[in-house]
This record gives C-alpha cells, sequence and structure tokens, in this order.
C-alpha cells in the first residue's frame, strides 16, 4: 500500500504507455475490490505473500474508512 506521503516513485517503474488505475481508499466499493482482487490472485496462484500485501492493502482501506468517515464518497 502506498500513500501520497510515499511519493511517487513507484510510477517511475510504469512504461510510458502502461495504463494505471489507482484506486483510493476514499472509493466506498475500493476495500472489496481490492479483496476481490486478491481472491483473483489466489486463483490464478500468485505468490502467498503478494495475495498477503494484496489483503493487508484492503484492511487499510476498511481502516481508514472507519477513521474518515466523513470523507468516504457517497455512492449516491
Amino acid at each position: 500500500m502506498i500513500t501520497k506521503k510515499d511519493g511517487i516513485a513507484i510510477l517511475e517503474k510504469v512504461e510510458d504507455d502502461e495504463p494505471v488505475f489507482i484506486l483510493r481508499a476514499k472509493d466506498p466499493i475500493s476495500p472489496m475490490v481490492v479483496e476481490l482482487y486478491a481472491l483473483q490472485a489466489t486463483i490464478y496462484r500468485v505468490a502467498p505473500s503478494r495475495v498477503d500485501e494484496i489483503r493487508q492493502s484492503a484492511r487499510e482501506m476498511r481502516t481508514w474508512h472507519e477513521q474518515h468517515r466523513e470523507k468516504v464518497l457517497s455512492v449516491k
């Protein structure tokens, strides 16, 4: 999980023409989407340590939701 304060160094690894999709914790469905990604990663036999990192990201997003309810975008 990266945060804004980590900077954009991670983007240095991205190819110039490579599409990137960012899920923010502010999105109300982001934890669920990340959990679904972890499930798919398991099915595709991604390394268990990477799946654990993905699930940790989902947990961190849920914690952020709990601590910042007023900032989570409305789905209305």
